[in-house]
């Protein structure tokens, strides 16, 4: 999907000035998120649970599309490739490492809402004092943090540790990874991507 507005420039266009279909897909996003996390019933009953997934994943597709348009191609290109090589070391170094990182699940719950108050902190510092290199230090902290979140939600789907998912948590675990990656690839995208 985010390749569309790149190949036909009229597209990223209506993109671009139609914001409410952005915001529209954030709604769809959240409530698509919220059900398939809260509602063990639809998370677990086939076909359901494949059409609200197939939901979920267009309403992010659209929102990321809606975001990549605003970067010029060969930042968006760039931030790919860097989350596609990232990606597969951490994959590959979550399967074969000896540490369980699930015992981590703490600290890195911990990490993300210090993450939240910085971000927060750090929105009110660029809106108020221009000071916007924080940007680049939230996006770098966040990609990093995205990649723990990778580790240990590969292990969670891996098994063989303290925690694991059950293999009827199929969706929940395409979603986690799906999150993961896309969360990479935006923080990456914020850090190299020029507007």
């Amino acid at each position: 999907m985010c390749a569309m507005p790149y190949i036909f420039p009229s597209f990223k266009i209506w993109v671009q000035n139609n914001m409410v279909f952005f915001f529209v897909s954030i709604g769809v996003f959240l409530v698509t998120s919220l059900v398939l996390l809260c509602c063990t019933s639809v998370r677990r009953s086939y076909p359901m649970n494949l059409i609200a997934l197939a939901i979920f994943t267009l309403a992010a597709g659209y929102m990321t599309m809606a975001v990549t348009s605003a970067y010029d191609v060969q930042s968006v290109l760039l931030a790919l490739c860097m989350t596609t090589g990232s990606s597969a070391a951490i994959i590959v170094f979550a399967i074969f490492v000896k540490k369980d990182l699930t015992t981590c699940i703490g600290i890195a719950y911990v990490l993300g809402m210090t993450m939240m108050f910085f971000g927060i902190t750090a929105l009110v510092a660029c809106l108020s004092f221009q000071v916007t290199f924080l940007y680049t230090v939230y996006a770098a902290i966040g990609a990093l943090l995205s990649m723990l979140y990778l580790a240990i939600d590969i292990q969670l789907i891996m098994g063989g540790r303290q925690f694991e998912l059950s293999p009827e948590e199929y969706i929940f675990a395409a979603m986690q990874i799906f999150l993961d990656i896309l969360n990479i690839f935006l923080f990456i995208l914020q850090i190299f991507g020029k507007n």
